[in-house]
Order: structure tokens, then C-alpha cells, then sequence
């Protein structure tokens, strides 16, 4: 409590350090699982993790059914290498890694993956005013 009342006056009176902002992390629960995040480095675009939001739709949508289920392996993979490059803790990964938890096991329930992923991009890019 008192490191909390300390750095908020050292904010107020000097300003903030460069590590702190660029090392931001922010504490949420969802469904009483703490969570740690954080925002997510463009960095991790470029070594191949798919984590960056598209802007615009190129392609246009069909009605088929197998247009309709790439789209959902997209909107899952996009999913889980967000969950990757944006949770600090518990350790997520895309493979079986010891002491890390596998993103598929995620998806097992699908309210979480959904809110994770939700504050993860909030986080990130904040919120838009419409």
C-alpha cells in the first residue's frame, strides 16, 4: 500500500520512468483466475506471431461453408497468438512446454478466451470513442 501511495506522488512531482511504461502490466480476474497482461510488441509480429489487428477486409466474405471454417481457424489461431504474446501470468505457449500451459486448453472454455482476448486488446490499443 505504501509503494502504491509512494509512486503515485513520485508520478505526480517527477514523472514517470521509461521502464515502467514500457514494462507496463495490469492484474484482472475472470471468473476469479487472476490473470497478469500486457500490452503486445508489434515486435512479435515481425518473429511470426500473428497478434496484430487487420484494419481493413481485402477479401471479400462468401457463404460457404469452407470459407466459413478457415475463417474460424484464422479467428482461432489470430486468438491464441494474441493470448500468447499478451499474458505474463500463467505462462501460455501454442506447443506442450513444461511449465507452461497450452493455448488450446484455453479455448476450453470459451468465455475466457473470449474476455482474455477482449482485455488483452483493450489494454493494447485502449479503448475507441465512437
Amino acid at each position: 500500500m505504501i509503494r502504491k501511495i509512494f509512486s503515485f506522488f513520485k508520478t505526480l512531482f517527477v514523472g514517470r520512468e521509461l521502464h515502467d511504461v514500457l514494462f507496463e502490466t495490469k492484474k484482472i480476474r475472470i471468473k476469479g483466475i487472476i490473470f497478469i497482461i500486457k500490452r503486445i510488441d508489434p515486435h512479435d509480429f515481425l518473429s511470426g506471431h500473428m497478434v496484430m489487428r487487420q484494419v481493413y477486409d481485402e477479401y471479400k466474405i462468401k457463404s460457404d461453408d469452407k470459407v466459413l471454417n478457415n475463417n474460424l481457424k484464422k479467428i482461432r489461431e489470430h486468438m491464441s497468438h494474441v493470448l500468447v504474446a499478451g499474458t505474463v501470468k500463467p505462462k501460455l505457449s501454442l506447443k506442450d512446454v513444461p511449465g507452461h500451459i497450452n493455448v488450446s486448453e484455453v479455448f476450453k472454455d470459451p468465455s475466457i478466451a473470449d474476455k482474455l482476448f477482449e482485455e488483452i486488446n483493450l489494454f493494447t490499443y485502449g479503448k475507441k470513442k465512437l
